[in-house]
């Protein structure tokens, strides 16, 4: 439960100020209470507690109930409920100081794909141009393409804009094609190197003892066909390497 000023929230939304008003229930009974003299309840079952309680320290001054230590679920569950009453510019000395310039909590170890959209739709809601670009350019770099599948199972994610989740998929297509066509003109000048220096020494690897007795550092890149394995040279100076994959 939260005693709150309905003046206070009518100031800082529009949101706020129409749900007080003479056309809503809610007024109504705002009306009702100042009458009798109790303050009137209402209960607001779809918000998240905690994110409920930092917005309203906030829009009261009670800065002392605030934290800097948030994690990347009540961090964007603050922007749904800023995006949903339309707080953005109530909040936005707090959005300024601590989003837009702090590193997005990330949790590098169980949750990081997870939070990595946290971060994404959290910057969208807060309508944060500082760091959606920049946000979204760098978690790129981490994410597989199936991230979808993964952001999926998390409903808060599921508000993600169907736009942002295209331009996702888009680049990281798009930076896998680049990453294809590096490889093949690196193995090609190679091979055109081999064919130049016919007798350097070599040493050959077979790739399925080297693919399989080491982790893949990208668990999600396309494995080579066991069923073809063609030979590629790979060059350092007069050695050659060759793997068969």
């Amino acid at each position: 439960h939260f005693l709150v000023s309905s003046k206070a929230l009518s100031l800082a939304s529009r949101v706020f100020a129409a749900m007080f008003g003479p056309n809503f229930n809610e007024g109504q009974r705002l009306r009702d209470g100042h009458s009798s003299g109790v303050p009137s309840a209402f209960s607001l079952p779809e918000d998240d507690p905690k994110a409920m309680d930092f917005v309203l320290s906030f829009l009261h001054y009670q800065y002392y109930r605030l934290t800097n230590m948030l994690s990347a679920e009540e961090i964007v569950n603050i922007a749904i409920l800023s995006d949903k009453y339309d707080l953005n510019n109530a909040l936005g000395l707090w959005i300024k100081a601590g989003f837009d310039d702090q590193p997005f909590p990330v949790d590098t170890i169980g949750t990081k794909l997870r939070d990595m959209g946290y971060g994404i739709l959290a910057a969208f809601l807060f309508r944060s141009p500082k760091q959606l670009e920049p946000m979204t350019a760098e978690f790129i770099k981490d994410m597989p393409p199936d991230f979808a599948e993964t952001w999926a199972k998390y409903e808060l994610l599921g508000r993600m804009p169907e736009e942002i989740l295209n331009h996702l998929t888009y680049q990281i297509k798009r930076a896998l094609a680049r990453l294809r066509y590096h490889v093949f003109k690196t193995v090609e000048a190679l091979r055109k190197e081999r064919i130049a220096a016919p007798n350097a020494h070599e040493a050959a690897i077979s790739c399925s003892t080297s693919a399989q007795g080491m982790a893949n550092p990208i668990p999600w890149f396309p494995a080579p066909s066991s069923s073809r394995t063609p030979s590629i040279t790979l060059g350092f100076g007069r050695t050659r390497i060759h793997l068969g994959c």
